[in-house]
């Protein structure tokens, strides 16, 4: 296999993750209420973009949440893809940075993504609220990025084939 068709086979394999994750994360948000809102949907919201879609195409605003979480979960299971591609050797592995990259993910959110877009310092309202909503998404994070580990390395194994020792 060519290097290019390897790099989009593991774009194509990093983009699956991501939407089989955001499909499972959808389904636990809306049954849990445990995973908060993406930062997304929020600039959506701050920008009035469900308003103005809604009305010029009359596409409704749970329409634009969904398009934006799996456009949000499939470029995020491809940067997993990328820059985890040669150290996600076997499926433990893959759940173990799933959940460094979570974490990380976590922490560039709040600290860099909500100042950028918002102006705001994180830790503009510490209060008991304020961090239940940290641990929902601290929690939310770590979902995410553990399935999404979990269902690269899973089809990374497919592709590989039974032949070779996972222990590696």
């Amino acid at each position: 296999m060519t290097k290019k068709a390897s790099i989009l086979l593991n774009v194509l394999l990093g983009a699956i993750a991501g939407l089989l994750t955001g499909v499972i994360v959808m389904l636990l948000w809306m049954h849990t209420q445990i995973i908060p809102p993406m930062l997304l949907m929020v600039v959506l919201d701050q920008m009035k973009v469900y308003e103005v879609v809604g009305q010029a195409y009359g596409v409704s605003e749970n329409v634009i949440i969904y398009i934006g979480h799996f456009f949000t979960a499939a470029v995020l299971g491809i940067l997993f893809s990328l820059i985890f591609q040669k150290l996600v050797k076997n499926l433990w592995r893959g759940v173990w940075l799933g959940a460094v990259f979570g974490m990380v993910w976590w922490l560039i959110t709040p600290f860099y993504l909500m100042p950028l877009f918002f102006s705001i310092s994180p830790n503009y309202r510490w209060s008991d609220a304020a961090i239940g909503e940290v641990v929902n998404s601290i929690i939310s994070h770590l979902v995410f990025g553990i399935l999404v580990g979990f269902f690269y390395a899973i089809f990374k194994r497919l592709l590989k084939g039974p032949k070779q020792d996972d222990r590696k």
